[in-house]
């Protein structure tokens, strides 16, 4: 019976595996939208509108990569000058920009 449940979570960490690596793994770049031409999206510390700022974007910043970690409508995500940080996916929209 025991060898009967590790070949089956075996084979189900395996079928897993492509999922976790997707999770993990950096995603395409992403460009700010929805962000009125006279405002800043922030990147913050913590997915939280309430953690520091540590970074601001501009209305019409590209070349931001998300990590495809995601919390509470909160994007980690990592600006052009390779700050760590979370901003609000709302405001994030795959870009074809790929020019670092």
């Amino acid at each position: 019976m025991i060898r009967f449940i590790r070949t089956h979570l075996s084979v189900l960490a395996i079928a897993c595996l492509p999922v976790l690596t997707q999770a993990t793994e950096p995603d395409q770049f992403y460009s700010v939208t929805r962000v009125s031409g006279t405002d800043r999206l922030a990147m913050r510390s913590k997915p939280s509108s309430t953690a520091p700022v540590v970074h601001w974007f501009a209305f019409n910043a590209v070349n931001i990569t998300n990590l495809g970690v995601q919390s509470k409508g909160w994007c980690q995500v990592i600006s052009p000058n390779n700050r760590l940080g979370w901003s609000a996916c709302k405001y994030l929209t795959p870009s074809n920009d790929s020019n670092r």
